[in-house]
Protein backbone atom coordinates (compact mmCIF):
# COMPACT_ATOMS: atom_id res chain seq x y z
CA UNK A 1 0.00 0.00 0.00
CA UNK A 2 2.59 2.00 0.72
CA UNK A 3 4.40 2.07 -2.81
CA UNK A 4 1.00 2.40 -4.29
CA UNK A 5 0.79 5.68 -2.53
CA UNK A 6 3.73 7.41 -3.31
CA UNK A 7 3.91 6.05 -6.45
CA UNK A 8 0.03 7.90 -7.11
CA UNK A 9 1.56 11.03 -5.37
CA UNK A 10 4.83 11.86 -7.53
CA UNK A 11 2.47 10.51 -10.66
CA UNK A 12 -0.29 12.97 -10.40
CA UNK A 13 1.33 15.93 -9.80
CA UNK A 14 2.57 15.72 -6.08
CA UNK A 15 6.17 17.40 -5.53
CA UNK A 16 7.22 15.10 -2.73
CA UNK A 17 5.73 12.08 0.22
CA UNK A 18 6.22 11.58 2.93
CA UNK A 19 6.51 8.09 4.96
CA UNK A 20 7.26 6.26 7.57
CA UNK A 21 6.42 3.33 10.02
CA UNK A 22 5.08 3.76 13.72
CA UNK A 23 8.66 2.64 14.90
CA UNK A 24 10.65 5.67 12.89
CA UNK A 25 8.16 8.11 13.13
CA UNK A 26 9.16 9.30 16.52
CA UNK A 27 12.62 8.40 16.15
CA UNK A 28 12.82 6.51 19.29
CA UNK A 29 12.02 9.86 21.67
CA UNK A 30 9.18 11.84 21.03
CA UNK A 31 6.51 9.49 22.57
CA UNK A 32 5.94 6.53 24.88
CA UNK A 33 6.09 2.95 23.07
CA UNK A 34 8.12 4.32 20.50
CA UNK A 35 11.21 2.05 19.70
CA UNK A 36 14.10 3.68 20.68
CA UNK A 37 16.71 1.57 18.33
CA UNK A 38 14.98 2.95 15.46
CA UNK A 39 18.32 3.15 13.76
CA UNK A 40 17.72 -0.53 13.31
CA UNK A 41 14.66 -0.21 11.16
CA UNK A 42 16.33 1.86 8.50
CA UNK A 43 16.09 -1.14 6.04
CA UNK A 44 12.69 -2.49 6.86
CA UNK A 45 10.48 -2.84 3.84
CA UNK A 46 9.05 0.20 3.75
CA UNK A 47 11.75 2.20 4.44
CA UNK A 48 13.78 0.37 1.31
CA UNK A 49 10.93 0.81 -0.83
CA UNK A 50 11.31 4.96 -0.15
CA UNK A 51 14.72 4.88 -1.29
CA UNK A 52 14.11 2.57 -4.44
CA UNK A 53 11.68 4.97 -5.27
CA UNK A 54 13.72 8.22 -4.86
CA UNK A 55 16.15 6.28 -6.82
CA UNK A 56 13.91 6.05 -9.60
CA UNK A 57 12.63 9.62 -9.44
CA UNK A 58 16.24 11.18 -9.17
CA UNK A 59 17.23 9.33 -12.82
CA UNK A 60 13.98 10.71 -14.50
CA UNK A 61 12.86 14.16 -15.19
CA UNK A 62 10.52 14.35 -12.48
CA UNK A 63 10.09 18.04 -12.60
CA UNK A 64 8.86 18.07 -15.86
CA UNK A 65 6.39 14.94 -16.04
CA UNK A 66 2.89 16.26 -16.34
CA UNK A 67 0.35 14.40 -15.31
CA UNK A 68 -2.35 12.18 -17.58
CA UNK A 69 -5.03 13.04 -16.25
CA UNK A 70 -7.31 12.88 -19.70
CA UNK A 71 -5.35 10.02 -20.82
CA UNK A 72 -4.74 10.65 -23.21
CA UNK A 73 -1.50 8.25 -23.38
CA UNK A 74 -2.72 5.69 -21.52
CA UNK A 75 -6.08 5.23 -22.74
CA UNK A 76 -7.08 1.46 -21.22
CA UNK A 77 -6.29 -0.57 -18.12
CA UNK A 78 -7.02 1.92 -15.64
CA UNK A 79 -8.57 0.55 -13.36
CA UNK A 80 -10.30 2.42 -10.71
CA UNK A 81 -10.25 4.99 -7.50
CA UNK A 82 -12.75 2.67 -5.42
CA UNK A 83 -11.13 1.34 -2.69
CA UNK A 84 -11.07 -2.38 -1.43
CA UNK A 85 -11.68 -3.27 1.97
CA UNK A 86 -8.02 -1.58 3.20
CA UNK A 87 -9.08 1.63 1.53
CA UNK A 88 -6.69 0.56 -1.64
CA UNK A 89 -7.74 1.35 -5.46
CA UNK A 90 -6.25 -0.46 -7.92
CA UNK A 91 -5.74 3.07 -10.19
CA UNK A 92 -2.73 2.95 -12.54
CA UNK A 93 -1.44 6.44 -12.75
CA UNK A 94 0.33 8.06 -15.04
CA UNK A 95 2.78 11.04 -16.02
CA UNK A 96 5.04 11.91 -19.46
CA UNK A 97 6.85 15.06 -20.12
CA UNK A 98 5.88 17.55 -22.44
CA UNK A 99 7.67 17.08 -25.16
CA UNK A 100 6.69 13.48 -25.26
CA UNK A 101 10.45 11.79 -24.36
CA UNK A 102 9.35 10.02 -21.60
CA UNK A 103 6.65 8.37 -20.70
CA UNK A 104 6.36 6.76 -16.76
CA UNK A 105 2.96 4.75 -15.35
CA UNK A 106 2.93 2.58 -12.06
CA UNK A 107 0.18 -0.10 -11.83
CA UNK A 108 -0.20 -1.56 -8.47
CA UNK A 109 -1.71 -5.10 -10.00
CA UNK A 110 -1.14 -6.93 -13.19
CA UNK A 111 -3.05 -6.14 -15.89
CA UNK A 112 -3.15 -4.88 -19.52
CA UNK A 113 -2.72 -1.05 -20.83
CA UNK A 114 -3.69 0.56 -23.59
CA UNK A 115 -0.75 2.97 -24.45
CA UNK A 116 -1.37 5.63 -27.38
CA UNK A 117 2.28 5.58 -28.85
CA UNK A 118 1.38 8.47 -31.21
CA UNK A 119 1.48 10.72 -28.29
CA UNK A 120 4.97 10.07 -28.10
CA UNK A 121 8.33 11.90 -29.27
CA UNK A 122 9.17 8.76 -31.80
CA UNK A 123 10.10 5.45 -31.43
CA UNK A 124 10.74 4.19 -27.81
CA UNK A 125 12.60 1.82 -25.80
CA UNK A 126 9.96 0.22 -22.90
CA UNK A 127 10.77 -1.60 -20.02
CA UNK A 128 9.10 -2.83 -16.76
CA UNK A 129 10.92 -1.40 -13.04
CA UNK A 130 10.68 -3.79 -10.60
CA UNK A 131 9.50 -1.36 -7.32
CA UNK A 132 10.74 -4.26 -4.81
CA UNK A 133 14.34 -4.41 -6.39
CA UNK A 134 15.30 -1.73 -8.63
CA UNK A 135 15.46 -3.80 -12.01
CA UNK A 136 14.59 -3.49 -15.40
CA UNK A 137 12.99 -6.33 -17.38
CA UNK A 138 13.02 -5.34 -21.02
CA UNK A 139 10.15 -5.33 -22.99
CA UNK A 140 10.59 -7.40 -26.55
CA UNK A 141 9.64 -6.07 -29.83
CA UNK A 142 11.56 -2.74 -28.71
CA UNK A 143 11.79 -0.06 -30.39
CA UNK A 144 8.41 0.61 -30.47
CA UNK A 145 6.95 2.65 -33.44
CA UNK A 146 4.74 6.12 -32.43
CA UNK A 147 1.65 5.13 -33.70
CA UNK A 148 -1.35 3.75 -33.15
CA UNK A 149 -1.98 2.02 -30.15
CA UNK A 150 0.13 -1.00 -27.97
CA UNK A 151 -0.73 -2.94 -25.05
CA UNK A 152 1.71 -3.47 -22.71
CA UNK A 153 1.41 -6.61 -20.20
CA UNK A 154 3.61 -6.64 -17.07
CA UNK A 155 5.27 -9.69 -15.61
CA UNK A 156 3.21 -12.27 -13.55
CA UNK A 157 5.30 -11.06 -10.45
CA UNK A 158 8.09 -8.82 -8.81
CA UNK A 159 10.83 -10.09 -6.57
CA UNK A 160 8.63 -9.86 -3.88
CA UNK A 161 5.79 -11.89 -5.09
CA UNK A 162 3.66 -8.66 -5.35
CA UNK A 163 2.18 -7.45 -9.11
CA UNK A 164 3.36 -4.06 -9.04
CA UNK A 165 5.41 -2.89 -11.91
CA UNK A 166 6.19 0.44 -13.27
CA UNK A 167 5.91 0.87 -16.95
CA UNK A 168 8.65 3.10 -18.71
CA UNK A 169 8.47 4.25 -22.24
CA UNK A 170 11.53 6.52 -23.41
CA UNK A 171 13.14 8.17 -26.37
CA UNK A 172 16.96 8.81 -26.86
CA UNK A 173 16.63 11.93 -24.86
CA UNK A 174 13.57 10.30 -22.13
CA UNK A 175 16.67 10.59 -19.67
CA UNK A 176 15.47 7.96 -16.94
CA UNK A 177 18.17 5.36 -18.53
CA UNK A 178 18.05 1.88 -16.73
Amino acid sequence: MGRAQAYWTLLSGGFGHLWSSNTLWGLGWAYEGCDRNWKAHLDDPGTVDMERLKGFFDRCRTAELVPDLDHSVMTEGLGSFASDDYGVGDYATAARTADGKLFVAYLPTKRTVTIDTSKLAGAVAAGWYDPTSATWLPVGGAPIENRGTQEFTPPDRNRDGDSDFVLVLETAGGSCAR
